[in-house]
């Protein structure tokens, strides 16, 4: 990993932001730019804000094909997850575990349905709060019990949701998972 320290550039906003709006940039190393395969024609980047930390990654392909593709060259651990609703396929989730990232496609117009509702670009953490919503809560008393009896050591919401497939008392929603070799 190669680290580097920069500036942050402000400046006014300007056009229709408020008087006192200020525009931050940072610089970053060509190098880290021509690794990445971003130029003028393909310049779209994730931005990733958790604690004090800001990642940033070449967006992600939100065509399938193409996230398969890529992550199948680059030789990635994905999975697919299948998102019912009862016996009908209403999302088909692609998740990248080495890149952290996700393409969605939804294949019903139910926005409370699809695994994401009207979000058509979830990030990383949209992925794993979705999962987690999938699981038995955090807070439950006998967690332990529970993840003992899961085989579990602690609270993973990836592999809970392996065993449960996410199925809910009480809903009908459910996952089918594969891993893509």
């Amino acid at each position: 990993m190669e680290s580097r320290s920069a500036k942050l550039l402000c400046s006014s906003a300007g056009g229709s932001a408020s008087s006192h709006a200020q525009k931050y940039r940072v610089g970053l190393p060509s190098a880290w730019v021509k690794a990445m395969a971003l130029s003028q024609d393909s310049p779209d980047l994730e931005l990733t804000f958790e604690n004090d930390t800001i990642t940033i990654r070449k967006r992600s392909a939100q065509i399938p094909e193409d996230f398969m593709r890529s992550a199948r060259i680059d030789r990635h651990q994905v999975k697919i997850y299948l998102y019912y609703h009862a016996d009908t396929l209403c999302s088909t989730i692609y998740a990248d575990f080495t890149s952290r990232v996700v393409s969605i496609e939804n294949h019903t117009d139910v926005l409370i349905h699809r695994a994401f509702g009207c979000n058509l670009s979830p990030t990383w953490q949209d992925f794993l709060i979705f999962l987690e919503e999938r699981c038995v809560p955090r807070t439950r008393t006998g967690l332990d019990s529970i993840l003992e009896a899961m085989n579990l050591d602690t609270y993973d919401p990836v592999k809970i949701v392996e065993q449960t497939e996410g199925r809910i008392a009480g809903d009908l929603q459910w996952l089918s998972i594969s891993e893509v070799k």
